[in-house]
C-alpha cells in the first residue's frame, strides 16, 4: 500500500511527518511518496500545477496524509475509490490560534479529507467551530501528536542530551532551560528580551540549570557574562533541532505555536515570549496571562523551584493530550494496518 505525504504550503516535510514515516516504513513496511512545497509560489499558475499534481496522487488510489491544507477540498467519490483514508493531523500552527471572525461561515479547507486527527481539545473544538465537517468525515481526538510522542520518550531524550554534552560538557548533570524565538529578528518588532540581563537571569535559576538559547540578542548579552556563569549559557542555532531541544527541555520558553503546544505534554514550566504579537500570543494573552514572560527574574526564580501553576496546568490540559495516548495504533488503525 503507497501512502503520500502532502504538504504543500511551504511546509515541506515537517518533523511531525517524518516521525509518523518512520512509524510506518520500520514498523508497517509502507511504500511512502511525497507531494510538497518549500516554498509557496508567487506565480498563481503554480498553484493550478500544484493542484494538477495532487490529483495525481489521488487518482493513483494513495492513502494520504498531511499537516495542512494542501488537498483539494473539492474530490469526487471516484476520484478516491481504493483509497482507506485521507488523514489531516491538525498541527497546531500559527492560524489556529488567530482570532476569529464572528460572522465568519464555516471553512471548507479540510473537506477533502475523511478523518481530521486533533491531537488536544483546544484543536478539536477549534476545527469543530470553524471549519465545516460533513457526514462522511470523523474528528479523531484523545490522542497525542506524533511529536509529543517522541519529546517525551526517555531514550530519544537521552540520545539529544548526549549530542548536547559532546558541544557543552559542562550541561551534564542540569537541568535545561531552552529559550526559542521563531522568526527573524525584526528591530521594530514589540518584544523586548533585549532588556534581559542574562547574567542575572542565570545567576536567579541558580547553578542546577543550563540555558540554551538560539535568541540573537542573547546572544550579544552572553559577552557581559561574569565568569562564573559563562558555562551556564550557550546559544544553539541550527546545531539541534528545535524539536530535539523541547525533548530535553525541563522548562520552556518560546513564541513557536507547535513547540510550545507540544511541549504542553511534558506538563512542565512554560512560558510564552511575545514577539510580533502572533495568533499563539494573542490566544495565551487573552486566556492565560500568567505565563506571559514578562517579568524575567520573577520567572527565573519560579522556573528554578521548578514551579507548575495552576494556569500552566489548564493550558497544558487544553493544548495537549497527554503522552501516554499514544498516535501511532490510531493511525495504523485508520490506514488499515
Amino acid at each position: 500500500m503507497a501512502i503520500t505525504f502532502s504538504s504543500a504550503n511551504a511546509r515541506g516535510i515537517t518533523y511531525e511527518l517524518k516521525l509518523i514515516q518512520q512509524h510506518l516504513v520500520q514498523h508497517k513496511g509502507a511504500e511512502i511518496r511525497y507531494f510538497t512545497a518549500e516554498k509557496k509560489p508567487n506565480n498563481p499558475n503554480l498553484n493550478v500545477s500544484r493542484r494538477k499534481g495532487m490529483k495525481y496522487f489521488i487518482n493513483k488510489r494513495d492513502d494520504i496524509i498531511s499537516v495542512d491544507g494542501s488537498l483539494p477540498s473539492k474530490i469526487t467519490a471516484e476520484e478516491t475509490d481504493g483509497a482507506t483514508a485521507r488523514i489531516l493531523i491538525a498541527a497546531p500552527y500559527d492560524y489556529q490560534f488567530r482570532k476569529q471572525p464572528k460572522s465568519a461561515k464555516k471553512k471548507k479547507t479540510f473537506s477533502g479529507y475523511t478523518h481530521i486527527f486533533t491531537p488536544s481539545p483546544f484543536a478539536k473544538e477549534f476545527i469543530e467551530k470553524y471549519y465545516d465537517i460533513n457526514e462522511s468525515q470523523t474528528v479523531v481526538d484523545g490522542f497525542c501528536s506524533p511529536l509529543a510522542s517522541y519529546i517525551n520518550d526517555s531514550v530519544n531524550k537521552e540520545s539529544i542530551l548526549e549530542k548536547l554534552y559532546r558541544y557543552y560538557p559542562k550541561a551534564r548533570g542540569k537541568k535545561i532551560l531552552s529559550i526559542l524565538r521563531a522568526g527573524k529578528y525584526d528591530e521594530e518588532s514589540p518584544e523586548e528580551i533585549g532588556e534581559l540581563d542574562i547574567g542575572k537571569f542565570s545567576e536567579h535559576l541558580g547553578d542546577g540549570w543550563f540555558i540554551i538559547t538560539n535568541v540573537l540578542e542573547i546572544l550579544d548579552s552572553m559577552a557581559l557574562l561574569p565568569s562564573s556563569k559563562t558555562d551556564s549559557v550557550c546559544f544553539i542555532d541550527k546545531m539541534i533541532k528545535n524539536e530535539e531541544l523541547i525533548c530535553i527541555s525541563d522548562a520552556l520558553i518560546t513564541n513557536n505555536s507547535m513547540l510550545f503546544s507540544v511541549f504542553a505534554s511534558k506538563r512542565k514550566p512554560l512560558y510564552l515570549l511575545e514577539y510580533k504579537n502572533k495568533g499563539i500570543e494573542q490566544y495565551i494573552k487573552k486566556n492565560y496571562p500568567s505565563v506571559v514572560f514578562k517579568d524575567y527574574y520573577k520567572v527565573a526564580d519560579e522556573i528554578a523551584k521548578e514551579t507548575f501553576t495552576e494556569d500552566m496546568k489548564k493550558m497544558c490540559e487544553a493544548l495537549s493530550y497527554p503522552p501516554e495516548n499514544q498516535p501511532y495504533g490510531e493511525i495504523d488503525r485508520l490506514l488499515g494496518y
